[in-house]
């Protein structure tokens, strides 16, 4: 190709007249540019850099990029010529300055250190354009050190610090600037660890000067120059800001001189992230700086979160305004939330009091706002008086004359519901009551508002408190639904949800009744309009909202869509096709959810084949895709929403599998193939499902009369090849992928086991032997996997001390859901094993024999202990009698030892008492329940418990009562033990199945009047509590439960007091029962 021809090539492929011809001109570049050898091509594109013409610049981009690509495969460096290229565009840089040139001479210059080939002309042209007296030079040679200082300061001919120190102190602003990039750049450099030169003080001292000659270039008065070094300071900041801690008194010195200048808003921005870096990096504020860092919080910060009259305006005219991302308000919130975690509960609380003291709409909005960013770095330390005052302050906001204020104060509880959520339901009858005020607001976005934190705040309600609402909560969904505004009418059909999520069908069958046909009528609607036409954002939102509350509607009152199921699914199947061929995600996500949830209560099996191929279809679309444009070549684009989508794609897949495996037989060979080529972006959630899926593809050939051992001969290589995975340095798993692979492991074997029962298999002993391989893999994976996460944390210099604690509790946190899957998987194969299989319990305490091996002296031992306990509980329900005797024999001494040694991990107590509760409950044994010592210590600890009111106290105290019932209805107790026992039982509140064994336990027993009359007040209680529902609901408790009704019946005016003090919820509890 010759010079006329590439020129006129390059002009079409910067400015193609159509996609066909920039997709035949790409071809044409891209096979001229990857023709070995490469020297026609480096010639043309080098006389078209150093020419000036409308395609230089364009060229310039090309020929670096091709660069930064391809590296050693770069048409440069297949060239034979490459060196004296660089040499003769050095020589035409020095006389024509350019930065595009610098940053194409830099990439290669770069990738010839990697390849240990430095081109020294290039340090040579660097250190002449140094002295050299043309600004534009200079910059020009500054452009290129930085592209260099990643490779380190030791790759330089010279002495790079000083070289740059020259530049910092040169006069002319804007070479600083360029000599601060290069400082960024040396400083982040992946080798700035190894630098020899660059020391903890070195790098202190480069930071300070840097700070200073900031300083400098605003006493020139040169804002643009000062902005840019600033932002440059401040990624020096994110990286080096420990090594500043000694100085910090100097840094907020001058910081603060930077914001309290006049200088533009932007300059401020930059010192406030600046500030903020340094306060992250530090370990604990020192006292001596406390003062300081106060000083700067009140003088720079807190006046910044000030609301500008152009905020307030465009929040008064625009729905879901918030400022932008950069401005000093943002910087001053994320300020607020950093600073909050160093310097103390009791110097954030006197700021709040003196911010809720201002009477100004600013300093009201300022109080909120500071109160919003600040409260969860102190929320795990405030006590309920604390919080009591808070929630006072707020609330009087919400009555405030301005609308902003009276909106933020609500944005402000919604907050709350995050950072303090346990502790705020104590406080939700003033909390409610001020969002019921609000939603008659005279101003709309005040009212929509108080809709959305409302369902934020009866997210957090147990039954009993969201029943205390019940009437207003009904009373306001059902006038939303008359509302004109979309964004209302949203809000109505979500609260409907959560109503139908939280409340009894009783108390809704009139409001669903009035409502459910509407909602019906208004998704029927939707369907017509996506038939014709896209629907707005709101009209969008409107669908998912009725979409979920369709879902939860048919959990409440499945009976009530019982004769137009066939009516919604064609439609739903209609919003899947629309929502999976316009990626709206969330629709879509709506949708599938609304479909399985249907599944549950109805026969949906016809239509399992159309969603089916969406699913399908789903996971074949291409989620990543590449740029074929060459100045983009190699940029790839990630399509979040397609991702998303696939993720509940392969979750409904697995679901539709297990719920219908009889209509997957004929596309068992089409779902294997499209899971096996399916490539997981969304690694951890995506991985799990794809193998959730695979495995549930083993309950297909028995639903489908097909031949079972050749799928199983398929899927089991698969199950090992993702599950029997030994780590090395070459291969990771987090604690979560391991976990997840348990649960997988779990779904095939009862899938298996499943099939073995009925029909047996000849490949049994080797297939169960599989399964325990993996699961000891697993095993041994959680070990090896934790050690070195922890080793990792521990070995991290750029953690403070709280931040390796929060990584602690997050690693030990991911370690238990570890070790509960496997134990799950164990706990699987006990129960589908049965009594009958003694060697398969063998092989089950055998592996939970190596968890106790870790002991409890540690948190992943005690982990291990604890699940090991859960497993021996099931082993002793499901087990032979004889076995479980000789298990609970090996470990009654230490089970005890647990119990009676004072242990402050009480979870670890509740794992051994629910193992000793379950050995109680089957083997009935005198000798094991008469512990004098074991007794006396579980009264003990339920005298302690009581002080706690913790949940994980909450849930040992009903586990102990229910040991203490097991235990005294065994050895006969007399009428004194129940009756004090009767009176802790009272107490219990955590576990809806402990207190239903304790209810059916406490109602068989006889006893004299006066304790009859304790008996049955013990049983009101628990009985028509909140877990009124789980009992009588329960299958399993119904015979019991006709005989509670007739020992109660026998005591209503006992039941009648009882109930009276209980509350409202109790009572209509007890109206019901009794019906």
């Amino acid at each position: 190709m010759n010079k006329e021809q590439f020129t006129e090539l390059i002009k079409k492929l910067q400015s193609p007249m159509n996609q066909q011809e920039r997709t035949q001109v790409e071809q044409i570049y891209y096979q001229l540019r990857d023709t070995n050898p490469s020297d026609n091509f480096v010639e043309l594109m080098f006389n078209e850099i150093i020419t000036p013409s409308s395609i230089q610049g364009f060229c310039q981009v090309l020929f670096r990029q091709d660069i930064d690509t391809n590296g050693n495969l770069c048409a440069l460096k297949r060239s034979q010529n490459d060196r004296q290229v660089i040499i003769t565009i050095l020589s035409y840089m020095a006389q024509n300055p350019s930065l595009l040139l610098a940053q194409l001479v830099g990439a290669y210059a770069l990738l010839e250190i990697t390849n240990q080939r430095p081109i020294q002309e290039v340090f040579d042209y660097i250190e002449q354009g140094h002295n050299s007296n043309n600004t534009e030079i200079q910059l020009n040679v500054l452009s290129l050190v930085s592209l260099l200082a990643i490779s380190g300061a030791s790759a330089f001919p010279f002495n790079l610090l000083e070289f740059l120190q020259q530049s910092l102190s040169n006069p002319v602003d804007a070479i600083a600037t360029n000599a601060i990039s290069c400082l960024l750049s040396l400083l982040t450099s992946d080798l700035v660890k190894v630098e020899k030169l660059l020391t903890n003080q070195v790098k202190t001292q480069i930071c300070m000067a840097v700070l200073q000659r900031v300083v400098q270039t605003l006493q020139n008065n040169n804002q643009a120059q000062a902005e840019k070094q600033l932002k440059a300071f401040c990624q020096i900041v994110g990286q080096q800001a420990d090594h500043l801690v000694n100085q910090f008194t100097d840094v907020i010195a001058l910081l603060k001189q930077i914001v309290l200048a006049e200088v533009s808003e932007k300059i401020k921005t930059e010192a406030i992230y600046i500030f903020e870096n340094i306060c992250g990096a530090t370990d604990q504020m020192k006292k001596k700086l406390t003062g300081q860092v106060l000083d700067f919080v009140q003088c720079c910060v807190i006046p910044n979160l000030v609301m500008s009259d152009a905020d307030f305006n465009n929040w008064a005219n625009q729905e879901d305004y918030d400022f932008e991302d950069d401005s000093i308000r943002a910087a001053c919130e994320n300020c607020s939330e950093t600073v909050s975690q160093k310097i103390g509960k009791q110097i954030i609380l006197s700021l709040y009091t003196d911010l809720f003291n201002g009477e100004s709409i600013q300093q009201k909005f300022i109080a909120l706002d500071f109160l919003r960013f600040t409260l969860e770095g102190i929320a795990h330390v405030l006590k309920k008086s604390e919080i009591k005052v808070l929630v006072e302050k707020v609330i009087i906001l919400t009555l405030d004359e301005n609308p902003r204020i009276r909106y933020d104060a609500l944005d402000c509880i919604g907050q709350m519901t995050d950072d303090i959520g346990e502790v705020l339901n104590e406080f939700h009858q003033q909390i409610m009551g001020s969002c019921f005020q609000r939603v008659n607001d005279q101003n709309v976005l005040v009212q929509r508002h108080a809709l959305i934190v409302i369902a934020q705040v009866i997210d957090l309600f147990e039954q009993n408190e969201l029943y205390e609402h019940k009437d207003q909560l009904i009373i306001l969904t059902e006038n939303l639904f008359v509302e004109e505004d979309m964004k209302k009418k949203t809000a109505g059909v979500k609260l409907l949800s959560q109503l139908c999520e939280g409340l009894d069908e009783s108390d809704l069958l009139s409001t669903l009744s009035k409502l459910v046909p509407d909602v019906l009528q208004q998704f029927f609607k939707a369907v017509q309009i996506i038939q014709q036409n896209e629907l707005l954002k709101e009209q969008t939102e409107y669908l998912e909202g009725i979409l979920d509350c369709i879902k939860q509607a048919i959990d409440a009152v499945p009976h009530m869509f019982a004769g137009i199921v066939d009516d919604i699914m064609s439609n739903l199947i209609q919003v899947l096709v629309y929502s999976e061929s316009m990626v709206y995600y969330g629709c879509y996500l709506s949708a599938m959810q609304c479909t399985f949830k249907i599944s549950e209560h109805f026969e949906t099996q016809k239509y399992v084949e159309q969603v089916y191929k969406i699913l399908i279809k789903t996971l074949n679309n291409q989620c990543i895709t590449s740029s074929s444009k060459p100045e983009e070549e190699g940029e790839t684009f990630l399509d979040k929403n397609q991702v998303a989508m696939q993720t509940q794609a392969l979750i409904t897949l697995s679901q539709l599998i297990d719920k219908y495996p009889q209509c997957f037989g004929l596309y068992l060979t089409e779902i294997y193939k499209t899971l096996k080529d399916f490539i997981c972006v969304d690694v951890d959630d995506q991985t799990a499902s794809k193998l959730d899926c695979i495995c549930e593809l083993l309950k297909v050939p028995d639903a489908c009369n097909m031949e079972f051992e050749p799928v199983h001969k398929q899927l089991m290589p698969d199950l090992i090849k993702y599950t029997n995975i030994k780590l090395d340095d070459d291969t990771y798993l987090s604690l979560k992928n391991i976990g997840d692979q348990a649960e997988s492991v779990q779904i095939y074997v009862k899938a298996y086991y499943s099939h073995y029962k009925i029909n047996g298999e000849s490949s049994f002993e080797q297939t169960v032997n599989e399964f325990f391989n993996i699961l000891e893999q697993l095993w041994l994976n959680i070990g090896l996997m934790f050690k070195q996460e922890f080793e990792e944390i521990e070995q991290d210099d750029e953690l403070d001390q709280e931040e390796v604690l929060a990584h602690f509790e997050g690693l030990y946190q991911e370690h238990k859901e570890a070790v509960d899957a496997i134990g799950g998987c164990l706990s699987a194969i006990i129960v589908s094993a049965g009594t009958s299989d003694i060697n398969m319990s063998s092989k089950v305490i055998s592996l939970c024999m190596k968890f106790l091996e870790l002991g409890t002296a540690s948190t992943p031992g005690i982990t291990a202990t604890i699940e090991a306990f859960g497993i021996f509980g099931d082993i002793f329900i499901h087990s032979e009698q004889n076995q479980a005797n000789a298990l609970m024999q090996s470990i009654y001494p230490g089970l005890t030892s647990i119990i009676l040694n004072q242990t402050d991990d009480f979870d670890l107590l509740n794992a051994a008492y629910l193992s000793l509760s379950h050995f109680l409950l089957r083997s009935r044994s005198a000798l094991a329940a008469n512990n004098g010592d074991l007794l006396n210590k579980s009264v003990e600890y339920l005298n302690n418990l009581k002080e706690f009111g913790r949940e994980e106290t909450e849930q040992l105290f009903d586990q102990i009562v229910n040991y203490l019932v097991i235990s005294g209805d065994i050895l006969n107790q007399n009428e004194d033990y129940w009756k004090a026992l009767l009176n802790y039982a009272k107490e219990m509140k955590s576990d809806p199945q402990i207190i239903a064994d304790t209810v059916s336990f406490l109602s068989g027993l006889q006893f004299s009047q006066e304790t009859t009359q304790l008996q049955v007040a013990c049983l009101s209680q628990l009985l028509f509590g909140n877990y009124y529902n789980n009992i009588v609901k329960n299958a399993e408790n119904q015979q019991i439960l006709i005989s509670i009704r007739d020992l109660l019946k026998q005591h209503h005016l006992i039941v009648q007091n009882t109930i009276q003090i209980m509350g409202e919820y109790a009572q209509k509890n007890a109206t019901g029962f009794f019906m």
